[in-house]
Protein backbone atom coordinates (compact mmCIF):
# COMPACT_ATOMS: atom_id res chain seq x y z
CA UNK A 1 0.00 0.00 0.00
CA UNK A 2 1.18 3.42 -0.83
CA UNK A 3 2.05 5.66 2.46
CA UNK A 4 2.11 9.01 0.36
CA UNK A 5 -0.32 11.53 0.84
CA UNK A 6 -2.42 12.23 -2.12
CA UNK A 7 -1.57 15.68 -2.95
CA UNK A 8 2.57 14.74 -2.95
CA UNK A 9 1.64 12.02 -5.49
CA UNK A 10 -0.21 14.76 -7.63
CA UNK A 11 2.64 16.86 -7.58
CA UNK A 12 5.02 14.34 -8.21
CA UNK A 13 3.12 12.90 -11.17
CA UNK A 14 2.48 16.22 -12.72
CA UNK A 15 6.15 17.05 -12.21
CA UNK A 16 7.16 13.63 -14.34
CA UNK A 17 4.71 14.73 -16.69
CA UNK A 18 5.96 18.26 -16.93
CA UNK A 19 9.07 17.36 -17.62
CA UNK A 20 8.01 15.66 -20.89
CA UNK A 21 5.36 17.97 -22.16
CA UNK A 22 5.66 21.73 -21.90
CA UNK A 23 2.39 22.33 -22.60
CA UNK A 24 1.92 21.30 -19.09
CA UNK A 25 0.63 24.34 -16.83
CA UNK A 26 -0.13 24.09 -13.53
CA UNK A 27 -2.39 26.66 -11.63
CA UNK A 28 -3.53 27.52 -8.18
CA UNK A 29 -5.43 30.30 -6.41
CA UNK A 30 -3.01 30.91 -3.66
CA UNK A 31 -2.63 27.00 -2.38
CA UNK A 32 0.61 26.34 -3.77
CA UNK A 33 1.20 25.18 -0.43
CA UNK A 34 -1.55 23.50 1.06
CA UNK A 35 -2.09 21.78 -2.02
CA UNK A 36 1.65 20.47 -1.77
CA UNK A 37 2.66 22.39 -5.02
CA UNK A 38 5.98 24.16 -3.87
CA UNK A 39 8.22 21.49 -5.64
CA UNK A 40 6.33 22.28 -8.77
CA UNK A 41 6.56 25.81 -8.47
CA UNK A 42 9.94 25.32 -7.78
CA UNK A 43 11.27 23.10 -10.40
CA UNK A 44 8.53 24.39 -13.39
CA UNK A 45 8.33 28.62 -12.75
CA UNK A 46 7.68 28.76 -16.57
CA UNK A 47 5.06 26.37 -16.15
CA UNK A 48 3.46 27.40 -12.88
CA UNK A 49 0.59 30.41 -11.83
CA UNK A 50 -0.24 31.72 -9.10
CA UNK A 51 -3.60 33.69 -9.17
CA UNK A 52 -4.03 34.94 -5.86
CA UNK A 53 -7.53 34.47 -3.96
CA UNK A 54 -9.25 34.31 -7.83
CA UNK A 55 -11.37 31.13 -8.38
CA UNK A 56 -13.41 32.50 -11.38
CA UNK A 57 -10.24 34.02 -12.55
CA UNK A 58 -8.28 30.56 -12.15
CA UNK A 59 -10.83 28.94 -14.07
CA UNK A 60 -10.85 31.98 -16.84
CA UNK A 61 -6.89 31.99 -17.26
CA UNK A 62 -7.13 27.85 -17.60
CA UNK A 63 -9.56 28.13 -20.43
CA UNK A 64 -7.70 30.97 -22.11
CA UNK A 65 -4.54 28.79 -21.91
CA UNK A 66 -6.34 25.58 -23.23
CA UNK A 67 -7.51 27.39 -26.20
CA UNK A 68 -4.21 28.68 -26.92
CA UNK A 69 -2.64 24.83 -26.76
CA UNK A 70 -2.17 24.96 -23.38
CA UNK A 71 -2.56 21.49 -21.08
CA UNK A 72 -3.96 23.89 -17.65
CA UNK A 73 -4.31 21.72 -14.67
CA UNK A 74 -6.10 23.09 -11.70
CA UNK A 75 -5.10 22.52 -8.42
CA UNK A 76 -7.49 23.24 -5.14
CA UNK A 77 -7.46 21.87 -1.88
CA UNK A 78 -11.03 22.51 -0.73
CA UNK A 79 -14.14 22.66 -2.85
CA UNK A 80 -14.87 26.71 -4.01
CA UNK A 81 -14.65 25.87 -7.49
Amino acid sequence: MNKIPNRQAICETLMAHAKEDKDIVVLCSDSRGSASLAPFFANFPEQAIEVGIAEQDLVGISAGLASCGCLPRILRNNPQL
